[in-house]
């Protein structure tokens, strides 16, 4: 009735629902109904439903909407780089809420502007009270002050509320988490999930040297989480570019740190492979040393658990019996754990380094299966855009072929099949399987960087766009057959 016609209906719908709508609560499904009607030609319509919606109460949060913006607005007037945040449309509903409820919306400087083509995606920074890049330093200021609380728990969920809130937007945001900020703020999306791979990084580094060090759990089963834990810095250090030398430097520590931690392992489970276990942190000191050089400087901190590592390993050859035991190399461990660096220059310059995959079209390589010989290899051509990827990256590319019995191939594009802008690809991938199979199933695509480590290789997967942490895959049906 609230949608009929005849104008006499809908006022009286609205009028025999005023007075029992105290009696109840108005759910979401219901509020939606009932607001088209604000979009009555009739302004008794309007306004009857306005009276209705002053008395109503609502069953859930999520009604309401304009209170949550009035709370938003009025963080953007005492913080402008919110402003940045913010989609579009918020500003005509910021001029209502000013005209109706100025007493409840302070006003917006940067938004005071009387031109009809403002928006709020085409301010330019300097315009805004300080830019998104204070928001990151804000983020990471925040994440440096998390080693203050008392407690490893209270640490790691001040980590998680950085991450989960936005990073650093208030919670009243309603940007509740990294993915919402890349959404509303393109440019921002690189560096705030660097920012949030820190939060897990030093998350991860606490709380394994909680368990190694300190006893906190069992210590057997901490080889499989500080691989994974290696993986997570190896992607940070290759996913996104113009990361600044002190930050590549604190991840070439922190990798180390998780390597000489995975070697205390197994020098305390396995204390009969001690000479294995010594050429093995003889390599992760070399790698980290290799690397600073190319990178930076490494840390006073680094430098001096290296030394103490090596004092007892490089002494004297008649000095047989002084070596590295399990307790002198957990304190040194202990002693020198991993600290973020106390500046983060340059931090609105990192991007992330992502690739958008144009062919195989991924709707027609689901629905129309790629069938070949079993035995003999397919080729499968594959185009995409690359962004933000250095030359060494370029030589670094593969592409990961993960088939359905989780075997996994990688295929090395030639120099030719990369432009010479260097920011596109297309290359005939080669996918094959031994065996027939009885149906056809999925063959996954990925384009990856292979990591040059003389520990183990990591494949970092580039994302699929520059707001995603989605990596740039293509899912294609394939089924391999037998010769007839």
């Amino acid at each position: 009735m609230f949608n009929d016609e005849i104008v006499e209906v809908r006022l009286d719908a609205i009028a025999a629902l005023t007075p029992l709508i105290v009696h109840g609560e108005l759910q979401k499904e219901q509020l939606e109904i009932v607001l088209k009607c604000l979009d009555d030609a009739v302004v008794d319509s309007r306004q009857a439903l306005r009276d209705l919606l002053a008395k109503a109460e609502f069953a859930d949060a999520e009604c309401m909407h304009i209170a949550k913006l009035i709370l938003v607005l009025n963080a953007a007037s005492n913080y402008e780089p919110i402003v940045s945040l913010l989609p579009d449309c918020v500003l005509k509903h910021y001029r209502f809420l000013r005209a109706a409820t100025s007493d409840l919306v302070a006003p917006i400087k940067i938004l005071e502007k009387p031109t009809e083509a403002l928006s709020l995606t085409s301010i330019p920074s300097k315009e805004i009270s300080g830019s998104t890049a204070d928001i990151l330093v804000n983020a990471y200021e925040r994440l440096q002050e998390v080693i203050r609380e008392p407690t490893l728990a209270d640490r790691n969920a001040l980590r998680r509320y950085i991450i989960e809130y936005g990073l650093i937007l208030q919670p009243v945001s309603g940007l509740r988490d990294v993915n919402a900020i890349s959404a509303f703020n393109e440019p921002l999306a690189g560096a705030a999930r660097f920012i949030a791979s820190l939060c897990e990084i030093s998350s991860a580094l606490e709380s394994l040297a909680q368990v190694v060090l300190k006893g906190g759990g069992d210590i057997s089963d901490a080889t499989g989480t500080i691989h994974q834990e290696i993986v997570r810095i190896r992607c940070a250090e290759h996913q996104f570019s113009g990361v600044p030398s002190e930050m590549a430097s604190f991840l070439i520590e922190a990798g180390m740190f998780l390597s000489l931690l995975e070697s205390l392992v197994e020098m305390t489970v396995t204390p009969e492979r001690y000479a294995h276990t010594v050429l093995r942190i003889r390599s992760v000191i070399a790698e980290a040393e290799s690397r600073w050089a190319a990178t930076g400087e490494s840390c006073e901190q680094a430098v001096s658990l290296i030394a103490g590592i090596l004092e007892p390993l490089d002494g004297p050859e008649w000095d047989s019996k002084k070596i590295l035991s399990v307790g002198a190399f957990g304190h040194l461990l202990v002693t020198h754990a991993p600290f973020l660096p106390d500046v983060f220059p340059n931090i609105g310059d990192i991007k992330a380094k992502w690739a958008q995959i144009s062919e195989p079209n991924r709707d027609v390589a689901i629905e129309k299966p790629l069938r070949f010989v079993a035995g003999l290899p397919c080729a499968v051509r594959l185009v995409a855009t690359l962004h933000n990827v250095t030359e060494n990256d370029r030589h670094n590319l593969r592409v990961q072929v993960d088939y359905p019995n989780n075997t996994r191939g990688y295929f090395r594009p030639l120099s030719t099949d990369i432009s010479e802008e260097g920011d596109r690809i297309s290359s005939l991938v080669l996918i094959s399987s031994s065996e027939a199979w009885s149906d056809a199933a999925d063959v996954i695509l990925t384009l990856v960087l292979m990591t040059d480590s003389s520990q183990q290789a990591v494949s970092v997967p580039l994302l699929d766009s520059p707001s995603s942490a989605q990596p740039a895959t293509v899912r294609l049906r394939a089924h391999p057959m037998t010769r007839t």
